[in-house]
This record gives structure tokens, sequence and C-alpha cells, in this order.
């Protein structure tokens, strides 16, 4: 039986961690991806109101759909949607790739009995410069940078830098790396 239920008012960081958890318990395990990851991890710099999850392992693609049925999460599209909160969510089925790098770690987040996985905070900063990177958008640098400064102890520059690198794209890290500096001094 499950116990957890999407309730009015559940914000984002809510929903994702019910999600996750119900999920897990029901064999599909899903990481937390893309600008709703950089919620989590810097909630005052940026908000998004779709969770990105991407499948990392599901022993049959009915559970999916009857977990989140369970939840009250109904098909729209390519999204799901519930009528209590205003955060919608999408599944990938692919690997996790940030780049041309396929990425086989993530964070484990507890939280009041619950357990989100997410991309860990130097993952989450590569995948929101590959959106700067590629789709030149701006919002995404700014989450970025917003990552990058909540959770300094956690974000390898070094490694970050080194992707850019290999990725062809030093001139936008360094872009980055100077919007990094008046963010955190300003």
């Amino acid at each position: 039986m499950n116990d957890i239920r999407i309730e009015p008012g559940d914000d984002l960081r809510a929903v994702v961690f019910k999600v996750c958890t119900a999920l897990m318990r029901g064999g599909v395990k899903v990481v937390l991806t893309g600008g709703s990851a950089a919620s989590i991890y810097a909630p005052e710099v940026y908000q998004s109101r779709d969770a990105d999850f991407l499948t990392y392992a599901m022993k049959s693609p009915s559970n999916l759909m009857t977990v989140l049925s369970g939840l009250g999460f109904e098909q729209s599209g390519g999204f799901f949607i519930h009528t209590a909160v205003p955060t919608t969510l999408d599944f990938l089925d692919e690997e996790i790739r940030i780049g041309s790098d396929v990425v086989e770690r993530y964070e484990t987040l507890e939280e009041d009995g619950l357990t989100l996985y997410i991309l860990t905070p130097t993952d989450c900063v590569r995948d929101r410069l590959a959106s700067f990177f590629w789709f030149h958008d701006r919002s995404a640098l700014v989450a970025a940078c917003g990552v990058s400064a909540a959770r300094s102890r956690d974000v390898d520059l070094a490694e970050i830098a080194e992707w850019a690198e290999r990725e062809g794209e030093t001139a936008k890290y360094l872009e980055f790396l100077d919007r990094l500096a008046r963010y955190e001094s300003g």
C-alpha cells in the first residue's frame, strides 16, 4: 500500500521527493536532472515548475504508469500533470548524458523518510552549462552560477573546466567563471 500522497500546496521539492520514493518502491529508479535539480540545490536562485527525470533502472515500464497513477498524476501529451500541484513531470528513457559524457553517478538525498536521486552538484552545474553552451540559455547560466555558489564545497570547477575544454566550449566556460565571480561578490 502506498502511503505517499501528493497534497495541495506541495512545492517542487516535496513533489520530487515523493515521486522518486514512490517510484523506487515500485521498482523504478529515476534521477532528477535539468532545471529542477538546480531548483533543489539553489532554490533561492532558480525555480522550475517541471521536474525532469531520467529513468535509471526500471523493472517494467508499466510500473512507472501504475505508480504515477496511484499518486494522482495523469499523462497529458509527453508530460504528467496533477490537479493538486502546478509541478509537471517529464520522464526520459535514455542514459544520463551531459554533452558527450555518460553520467554514472548521482547523489542520494534523504528527507523526512523520503529519498531523492539527483545529479551531483558538479553534474548539475555541467547540465545547466550544457544548456547555456548549446542553446544559449542565459537562465541556465544563472542556475549554474547559483548552484556553484550554493554548493561551492561540492562543485568541482576543475572537472567542469576539463569537460568544457573537451566539449570545445572554453570561451563560454570562462564567461561562466566571470559571471560566477561577479555573482559571488555581489
